[in-house]
């Protein structure tokens, strides 16, 4: 005989939830074919643009392809130079919130608060002062399985899927608890998650309210 292996179902990982379904919350699914249980998280970044300051003098110095990484933030990120040179130079980086994330040099590439690129030097040298704009946009949105190697924000605990939902083929409405519940992590489901990873993700859906062990 074949064996069937039954899927989780909602009673067997949410044990308490507030009255009026009050721990849950509608949500886009963006990608997948998802069980009930599973640990979900949500796409908050988008890709990276740059922008020359528009008081820069004319030179032909540019800011190369931007990545977005872990610890990203949207927003507008400001590179600023304040040690020019000839064919050289020494910006800073501040992030969306005004603060100083890292310190580069022109030619070299810099990685630093979940952001990487490298400028490059132009016929002109760079003078102080001038520099460029990177906006980090805003995600869809939408959530999927927590991806422990995601750089769109996916890769933080955002909630864990109440119903099966199948958005393989394109987004589909669903729900999940995202605060206030007790579970049984046993019988929740991850996306390729090590032992280490999900000690982070429970610890993050502590913070939410969603703890571990049942009322009574």
């Amino acid at each position: 005989m074949a064996v069937i292996t039954e899927q989780a179902r909602l009673g067997d990982w949410l044990k308490w939830e507030l009255e009026g379904l009050m721990s849950r919350k509608k949500v886009t699914v963006g990608a997948g074919d998802l069980v009930s249980g599973t640990v979900m998280g949500k796409i908050t970044l988008g890709a990276a643009t740059p922008t020359a300051f528009a008081t820069n003098a004319v030179n032909t110095g540019t800011c190369g392809t931007v990545t977005v990484g872990k610890g990203a933030i949207p927003g507008t990120y400001k590179v600023l130079m304040i040690e020019p040179g000839s064919n050289v130079g020494t910006f800073i980086v501040e992030d969306p919130n005004g603060l100083i994330i890292g310190k580069g040099a022109v030619a070299a590439a810099f990685s630093a608060g979940g952001i990487g690129f490298t400028i490059a030097d132009g016929a002109t040298d760079f003078i102080a002062g001038e520099g460029f704009d990177i906006v980090v946009a805003a995600g869809t949105g939408y959530y999927i399985a927590l991806d422990k190697d995601a750089t769109d924000g996916s890769y933080v605990a955002a909630g864990i899927l109440v119903e099966n939902v199948d958005a393989s083929t394109a987004a589909k409405e669903g729900v999940i608890i995202d605060n206030n519940a007790r579970i049984d992590t046993r019988m929740l489901t991850w996306k390729d998650a090590e032992a280490g990873d999900k000690v982070i993700a429970l610890a993050t859906l502590e913070s939410l309210g969603i703890v571990a062990g049942a009322i009574g």
